[in-house]
């Protein structure tokens, strides 16, 4: 005779164990893992590591540039704000 409420039990037992694994982050992350082999980029000439370079320079200098606009920007109008409440109010 077959213990259907007995293995209807352990399968809540065994789900509710499941749940709280994964709930306290025990869950198995070796699936997750990649191998050494995967991710493989072909390496860049002197020339094309010098042209990423370049292009890289040229947009940080491009946003530093842009940064100290902003700056200046934001400065002005503060400086402008406060000109205004001590001479017009």
């Amino acid at each position: 005779m077959a213990h259907g409420s007995l293995d209807q039990f352990k399968a809540f037992l065994r789900r509710k164990k499941d749940r709280k694994n994964i709930v306290d982050g025990k869950f198995d992350t070796s699936d997750l893992a990649q191998s050494e082999g995967d991710l493989e980029f072909p390496e860049p000439s002197e020339v094309e590591l010098n042209s990423i370079k370049s292009t890289i320079r040229k947009n940080a200098s491009r946003r530093r540039m842009l940064d100290k606009v902003l700056l200046g920007i934001v400065i002005a109008c503060a400086i402008g704000f406060l000109v205004y409440l001590n001479y017009f109010t």
